[in-house]
């Protein structure tokens, strides 16, 4: 019956070293918020990246961390 509050972060703001941008949205692309809480009637979200300006032909990284905290 608790709920989770889910954190995305990115290592490099959701950006590549090539250039490319990127962001996080669901499965209808609509732009995910800072936080998402789960609880028992929602209880998981979709979560894609969806790039937002193209780099480079070059290959490049970024870091997401998911942080979690449940609630009292």
């Amino acid at each position: 019956d608790k709920a989770v509050k889910v954190t995305v972060a990115s290592a490099k703001h959701f950006q590549f070293d090539n250039g490319g941008t990127y962001k996080l949205v669901d499965g209808n692309k609509a732009d995910i918020p800072a936080e998402i809480t789960l609880n028992k009637t929602n209880a998981s979200s979709v979560v894609n990246a969806l790039l937002t300006k193209e780099g480079t032909k070059t290959a490049s990284t970024d870091v997401l961390t998911f942080n979690y905290t449940v609630a009292p």
